[in-house]
């Protein structure tokens, strides 16, 4: 027998293993996924109550936090407990658009329509809007949208949980 002989029957082989492991991997991960399948349907009830009675607690704590924000806290952002941490946090702010056309007339108006807009296209250059934000307090049809957040911290399971409180929305028109 050649090595191309030698080759050509050692594949051969090595396929057929194959062929066979992979038939016997098959087998066992259905029984696997019918396992998982059989566990998840026997712990369902059991998670579904926890996970209400988990966003239950949570929605609680925000009502109390929210409440009694200030004398909970110093700063109105955090207060350590025992047993975790709640911290108020403020996104730096979204520049909502609720009319173009009135804003641009308007910056178009305030002698501002090169810098605000972006060049070949009249649409409005948020980014220069917010870097002039003074300006932009003036302009009709832009509002200043900020989201506050509250984290609660749970350093015994390392976990932490992030929820919206409320919108803090600035009309600037």
């Amino acid at each position: 027998m050649t090595t191309d002989d030698e080759a050509i029957v050692t594949i051969e082989a090595q396929l057929s293993e194959l062929t066979d492991v992979d038939l016997e991997l098959r087998e066992r991960q259905g029984e696997v996924d019918k396992a998982v399948q059989a566990f998840i349907t026997e712990a369902a009830p059991d998670i579904d109550s926890l996970t209400t009675r988990r966003e239950s607690l949570i929605e609680g704590i925000i009502k109390l936090f929210q409440e009694n924000r200030a004398v909970l806290t110093i700063d109105g952002k955090s207060v350590v407990f025992r047993s975790g941490t709640l911290q108020a946090r403020t996104s730096p702010g979204k520049l909502i658009v609720k009319d173009e056309d009135k804003a641009i007339a308007f910056i178009k108006r305030m002698g501002k329509l090169r810098i605000l807009t972006r060049i070949g296209k009249r649409s409005l250059d948020k980014k220069a809007l917010k870097a002039d934000l003074k300006f932009a307090l003036r302009v009709p049809g832009v509002s200043l949208e900020k989201d506050e957040h509250l984290t609660i911290t749970l350093p015994k399971t390392q976990t932490e949980i992030v929820r919206e409180l409320h919108p803090l929305r600035r009309r600037l028109d």
